[in-house]
């Protein structure tokens, strides 16, 4: 039976040799949505014939923003954004229809749930006002990624103690990325830990992203360490120990 895991990511946002350890929720929740906006096609030159799906469109993601700025509570983190439109094929043409596909994040459910049914207000609102026709797919993708306190006090220990504490970076925010390694640490205590890879002033996802590969050794170590000293302690923490040493 597992009693800790482990995840790591390499951050740019880092310096190479040192790593950050928060306790508690560490990255965002995701979900995703996809919206269809149908409205009547037809010539440019006539718009007074058509129902624009893509004017609808525009209106509709600027009234997203409202979401954030005067639903949400401000101390309590949620991100609304819009990632890809896509409509249409000729610039003299107006479409049938508009799809928009989008990410909420935050650390809280009931802040997602808000967006939600923000959203879902939002499109009944834009159907009486634009005659389009609207589809929503919304999808709870990934939950909060949380770094159990009793693990991370371990991971933090161990780093202190091989890195010194000037590289052990614990007071830094959590991030509103997100992390599939969140669905482990809903069943098993866990500690997600970011590991310096700075090179450049290119972020993530970046086309021009690198890291600074002296980082790897680093990770091997720190990794190394850390299942170790994880490892001992939580076999005597169990008494597993007398177990280990009788085979």
């Amino acid at each position: 039976q597992m009693k800790c895991l482990i995840g790591f990511h390499v951050w740019a946002g880092l310096e190479t040799g040192s790593f950050s350890v928060i306790k508690g929720p560490v990255m965002a929740s995701a979900d995703r949505f996809r919206i269809l906006i149908k409205g009547k096609g037809g010539h440019g030159s006539s718009p007074h014939l058509t129902i624009d799906p893509v004017v609808a469109s525009a209106y509709f993601i600027t009234e997203l923003q409202t979401i954030v700025s005067r639903k949400s509570d401000p101390q309590n983190p949620l991100v609304v954004s819009v990632g890809k439109i896509g409509g249409g094929e000729a610039f003299n043409v107006i479409p049938e229809q508009v799809e928009i596909l989008g990410t909420v994040r935050s650390f809280d459910s009931r802040q997602n749930n808000l967006a939600k049914q923000s959203i879902k207000q939002l499109l009944k609102g834009l159907e009486s006002g634009f005659g389009v026709k609207t589809e929503l797919n919304y999808e709870e993708f990934v939950p909060v990624t949380y770094n159990d306190p009793e693990v991370s006090d371990r991971v933090i220990e161990v780093l202190c103690s091989s890195f010194g504490k000037k590289a052990v970076k614990t007071d830094v925010k959590p991030t509103m990325g997100s992390e599939d390694f969140s669905f482990y640490s809903q069943v098993i205590p866990s500690c997600y830990i970011n590991i310096g890879c700075k090179k450049n002033e290119f972020f993530h996802h970046s086309s021009k992203f690198t890291i600074d590969e002296k980082c790897l050794p680093v990770a091997v170590e720190a990794l190394s360490l850390i299942l170790y000293h994880c490892g001992l302690f939580y076999t005597r923490k169990t008494g597993l120990e007398k177990t280990h040493q009788s085979l």
